[in-house]
């Protein structure tokens, strides 16, 4: 997920705004939808939260940013300052599907992964970063929105630490 992070600012028209998305996408566990949907109105620069709206049933929730995630909207905010949106197109308006699934897989090509990368897969990601990083599976729950724990324990079938020291 960060060399996709990183290609996105190498590359395209609009690398500060491409690799903001990105970013958010990974470490909110963003689906399309909810990321292209995001207004100014759902961020609180001044304290650092983000105000998330989950589609599909998920649980909405407010989130503190990280100096990562405050820096780039800051940043972003500069350079969008009249846009409504958090990632606008070139009109000003909300990104298409299409637009955010373009971008995603540009980066990956950059990023020269081995395989092809869609958007899904950095919501995805960050379920499996939390639960390696030993993260519990009740927060990864909220970050996530999932309505049910189950939908969250997936996550956890990969988790690099599960066996260990079981025959110590």
């Amino acid at each position: 997920a960060e060399a996709l992070i990183a290609a996105a600012g190498r590359v395209g028209r609009y690398p500060l705004r491409d690799q903001t998305l990105l970013l958010l996408m990974y470490r909110r566990a963003l689906r399309v939808s909810e990321a292209i949907t995001l207004t100014w109105a759902h961020v609180d620069l001044d304290d650092g939260w983000i105000h998330v709206r989950r589609l599909k049933g998920g649980l909405t929730t407010a989130q503190p940013l990280s100096q990562r995630e405050h820096d780039a909207l800051i940043a972003l905010r500069a350079r969008y300052s009249q846009a409504e949106v958090l990632f606008p197109s070139e009109r000003a308006q909300r990104l298409s599907r299409g637009a955010v699934n373009r971008i995603v897989g540009r980066a990956g090509e950059v990023a020269e992964l081995g395989l092809k990368v869609h958007p899904h897969m950095l919501r995805h990601g960050c379920g499996y970063a939390l639960v390696n990083r030993g993260v519990d599976v009740r927060k990864i729950q909220v970050l996530m929105g999932h309505a049910r724990i189950e939908s969250t324990v997936a996550y956890t079938l990969l988790d690099q630490r599960r066996l260990e020291g079981i025959w110590d």
